[in-house]
């Protein structure tokens, strides 16, 4: 029977090879564990994120949601006034209308509606 000495002698590439094997199954179990722990974490990270995102969105549409309310608020605002510009101009075309034939009448009406007072011109000045 061979001796210890002599089976090593004999056959070392058996016991290298198995401590290489041995040592790579340690560190691919470790890498495994490396590689789950990061891609645990990016999952999480990305979790996150998403949930920021969403967050932003939403926050996004409701200003502009605001932005369109205000908006509609002016619009409305400038029809009425508009409007109320439209029906002043209609007043004075009517005022002057009815007073065109007496120019005193006319700078009376005039003066009483819009607090203005009637200055004749004078020839020759």
């Amino acid at each position: 029977m061979l001796e210890t000495n002599e089976l090593i002698k004999k056959y070392w590439w058996i016991v290298i090879i198995v401590i290489i094997s041995i040592f790579f199954i340690y560190k691919s179990s470790e890498s495994k564990k490396i590689v789950d722990l990061t891609v645990k974490s990016y999952t999480e990270q990305i979790k996150i994120l998403n949930e920021q995102h969403i967050k932003e969105v939403e926050a996004k549409e409701k200003i502009f949601k605001e932005y369109q309310n205000k908006i509609n608020i002016l619009e409305k605002q400038y029809i009425e006034q508009i409007q109320q510009v439209e029906k002043f101009k209609k007043s004075r075309i009517i005022i002057v209308k009815k007073y065109y034939e007496d120019p005193k009448l006319l700078a009376n009406k005039i003066e009483e509606r819009y607090g203005l007072k009637y200055v004749p011109f004078k020839k020759g000045n």
